[in-house]
C-alpha cells in the first residue's frame, strides 16, 4: 500500500513540474513577444528620422 501511494505522489509530482515548466515557456513566448513589439514600435520611429526623404 505504501508503494502505491509512493507512486502516485510521485506521478502528482511529475504532472505539477510540467505545469510548472509549461507556465514558464508562457512567460518566455510573452516576454520574447513583447520585446519585438518595443523593437517595431522603436524601428517604426526611428527609421524615418534617420533616412533622408528622396523626393
Amino acid at each position: 500500500m505504501t508503494q502505491q501511494r509512493d507512486q502516485g505522489l510521485v506521478a502528482a509530482m511529475e504532472r505539477h513540474r510540467g505545469a510548472v515548466h509549461l507556465g514558464a515557456m508562457a512567460v518566455v513566448v510573452v516576454t520574447q513577444t513583447l520585446v519585438e513589439v518595443v523593437g517595431m514600435v522603436i524601428h517604426v520611429r526611428a527609421v524615418p528620422r534617420l533616412v533622408p526623404a528622396t523626393r
